[in-house]
């Protein structure tokens, strides 16, 4: 049968800021007029292209969805009972892995410890995760399987905490983290398929269309490719685009032939779009590397502190094999510190406009006129600031944490700026950290806020871009129409509406 065409008439395109007529052809927006299409009057009501996501963690968001989580816990007690209650559900020979755990909404003395989950139980694997991602608090019987002790050394790129004694406290930081996923129980295909369809649930409910997943192939790439290519195969409600990990397709252990486990995905729904690196850790969890030192620290002898994930030589080597192999590379680097080296790295491609900085948190002058002139796009989290500012201001003190996410600066400077959420580390809903980009917490500097326009444009347009995905986010002629439902007149435009035959001429 064939498919109908509609116009949608007096619509208000929030891209172009202004009232047009706007024609669907075959699931795509068409040049007009278009003889015979099905008219909707949406009498000026907004017709909005649907969200862009170009930074979150799919997988993760699915299975933590099944998983126990802290969040929200107001107390130590409140922790450890949650933790307790969860414990009771464990099936023999499985593992408690909790989420959500941020020990800056407590004290020093409330905060969680090993001991605190050695008395929990000796006998199960128990993690519970920092809520950045970048770390997570273990008990003993954790540190026994990975075989962790006083000796172990830290991994390059990470930490492993110590007692004064040098004995491990119980936290794994950055690529300490490693030791986890090499030991934890590991999720089937089949299991990882339910997850992702159940995270991409959740992103169709907030309006989202196309979300990028920036890690894939950190618990088994092979595994992971195909519960993509499963779901988007169960028709997926997401277009879902992927960032693998650089150690999974250029390490010494890379999974070759990765490449026929999406052989069977549809492209414009499940496709590689890039490769991502990282260069330092968190804020929260005090590894980002920045300049100087963290609020009641001394300065290193270095002049930095945090965790930088790689030497600075071997980021570049890095960054350079995978531009050469023809790959957008998607560098994490939130410390002003790491910035520098991460722009140093795409500076050395000759093409840094085909590469992107995820975070840019901290970001002086100079480094955002070098943003702009790399040309690369930068994509910036603005519910960070919202959700960890208590974290922020323990970590850099007021001064230093106004000007964090410096959008508004960016954006006068020209950097290429896209939007996202880092899910699950946030609850990622699109109509929120738009506003958080328009409207910045208190304690953030405010002349650092977007235009409510751009804004948006960053959530849609420009996180395509970033993606690849030219033809995602606009109601431009070429565009695909995943249309967001029209709150204003009660009307969906991606449904048959009120039919009126019109010619459209």
């Amino acid at each position: 049968m064939k498919e109908e065409a509609v116009v949608y008439r007096n619509a208000h395109d929030p891209l172009r800021d202004e009232t047009r007529d706007v024609w669907v052809v075959r699931g795509r927006i068409a040049e007009g007029p278009v003889p015979g299409a099905r008219a909707v009057d949406l009498r000026g009501a907004p017709l909005r292209p649907k969200f862009v996501d170009p930074h979150a963690h799919v997988l993760p968001m699915g299975l933590d969805l099944v998983r126990p989580s802290v969040a929200g816990c107001a107390s130590r007690e409140e922790i450890l009972d949650r933790l307790r209650d969860a414990l009771n559900l464990v099936a023999r020979g499985d593992w408690l892995v909790a989420a959500g755990y941020d020990p800056n909404r407590l004290s020093e003395s409330e905060s969680l410890s090993l001991d605190d989950l050695d008395r929990l139980s000796t006998d199960v694997p128990i993690v519970l995760r920092h809520v950045s991602g970048h770390g997570s608090l273990v008990n003993s019987a954790v540190l026994r399987i990975a075989g962790i002790d006083d000796q172990t050394p830290d991994p390059p790129g990470g930490r492993i905490g110590r007692r004064a004694d040098g004995r491990p406290n119980g936290w794994l930081l950055e690529r300490a983290q490693e030791a986890l996923r090499k030991v934890a129980p590991k999720e089937d295909v089949e299991t990882m398929a339910r997850a992702v369809l159940r995270a991409c649930q959740k992103l169709s409910e907030m309006g989202i269309g196309t979300v990028a997943d920036m890690m894939t192939g950190y618990y088994d790439l092979r595994r992971e490719l195909r519960a993509y290519a499963l779901a988007a195969r169960r028709g997926c409600p997401v277009r879902l685009r992927l960032y693998l990990q650089w150690s999974a397709v250029f390490g010494p252990k890379a999974r070759h032939g990765w490449e026929e486990d999406l052989v069977d995905a549809d492209p414009s729904r499940c496709r590689v779009a890039g490769i991502k690196v990282f260069a330092d850790g968190a804020l929260g969890a005090r590894t980002a590397a920045i300049r100087g030192a963290y609020l009641g620290d001394p300065t290193p002898p270095s002049g930095w502190s945090g965790v930088l994930t790689y030497r600075p030589a071997r980021l570049r080597e890095m960054v350079r094999r995978a531009h050469e192999a023809g790959w957008s590379v998607a560098i994490h680097a939130i410390g002003d510190h790491a910035l520098d080296l991460a722009m140093q790295a795409l500076r050395e491609t000759g093409e840094p406009s085909r590469h992107r900085i995820e975070h840019a948190m901290i970001a002086d002058e100079r480094q955002i006129g070098e943003l702009a002139r790399l040309g690369c796009r930068v994509c910036v989290q603005p519910e960070f600031l919202a959700d960890f500012a208590e974290a922020y201001a323990q970590s850099l003190g007021p001064e230093r944490m106004a000007r964090l996410n410096p959008l508004g600066s960016m954006h006068r400077a020209g950097v290429r700026l896209c939007l996202g959420s880092d899910r699950p580390i946030c609850k990622g809903d699109p109509e929120d950290y738009v506003r958080l980009a328009t409207h910045r917490p208190p304690g953030f500097d405010p002349e650092e806020r977007l235009d409510p326009r751009t804004a948006y444009a960053a959530a849609t347009k420009e996180a395509a871009a970033a993606l690849g995905d030219a033809d995602l986010g606009s109601l431009e002629p070429g565009s695909w129409a995943d249309l967001l439902a029209d709150p204003a007149s009660g009307l969906n435009p991606s449904e048959r509406g009120p039919e009126s035959r019109s010619d459209a001429s």
